[in-house]
């Protein structure tokens, strides 16, 4: 499969070894068993088949997962056993394969640019079926769908408060 890119590459997150901006789509890998590309803030992440994780791009707050905080210009491996990758602007989600948060059966992970979103399951026989939608992070454009706006308390601000918030429910039948 072919993986062309374009636009800023400020960070290295076109991933294709350089900081040179693309202004029309050019090749950058030739991966055949990639499942998923995703973009965050400036950092890239592929999935392969095989439930390995590959990111590349802007690194400051450890945002790859690559245990380092450098910058990366190509993919490097950055995880086995993933079922799902969520990049957000400063940080990425990992969903292991196998795993559900049991505390809370986290079964699927979304991340926005500053905030992220969590569905949670019930568990029948060898299926998850979806149960509910939790919402944390930035509130103040009402993207957490609280039907509301403004500051979300929390240790730092907005941006990261400590609780989630159930937003949906899918068994209401309300």
């Amino acid at each position: 499969r072919d993986f062309r890119v374009t636009g800023y590459n400020y960070k290295g997150q076109l991933g294709d070894g350089s900081y040179e901006n693309k202004y029309l789509p050019e090749l950058a890998w030739n991966e055949s068993d990639v499942i998923l590309a995703s973009a965050g803030g400036y950092h890239t992440l592929f999935l392969t088949a095989g439930g390995k994780a590959y990111a590349w791009g802007r690194n400051d707050f450890g945002q790859l997962g690559d245990g380092t905080t450098i910058d990366r210009l190509s993919m490097v491996l950055v995880a086995e056993n993933v079922a799902e990758v969520a990049p957000g602007d400063y940080f990425t989600l990992f969903r292991m394969s196998g795993e559900v948060m049991v505390e809370h059966n986290v079964t699927e992970v979304c991340a926005g640019a500053k905030h992220s979103l969590f569905r949670t399951g019930v568990l029948e026989g060898d299926l998850w079926l979806p149960q509910a939608t939790y919402a944390v992070g930035a509130d103040n454009f009402g993207q957490l769908g609280l039907d509301r706006t403004g500051q979300v308390e929390g240790p730092r601000g907005n941006m990261y408060p400590s609780h989630t918030v159930p937003v949906a429910s899918m068994t209401d039948q309300e």
